[in-house]
């Protein structure tokens, strides 16, 4: 699931994936993840002239047949 979110003093943006968008892991803890959606993620950061900043996440659809 794409996020944004600040840790301490840090913003951490996490668009998503492409290629694994679903996938079970034991690790730390037993989870599973899933974006419900094939489409590529991506996120596009901007400085804001007040200094802060933005965070613009998107979705593309691509071709996920051909690429399997």
């Amino acid at each position: 699931m794409p996020r944004v979110v600040r840790v301490g003093g840090v913003i951490v943006v996490n668009p998503g994936s492409i290629g694994m968008p679903t996938y079970t892991d034991k690790s730390p803890v037993p989870h599973a993840i899933e974006t419900g959606t094939p489409h590529a993620r991506y996120a596009v950061i901007t400085r804001e002239p007040n200094g802060g900043w933005s965070a613009d996440l998107r979705a593309v659809a691509y071709d996920w047949d051909q690429a399997a």
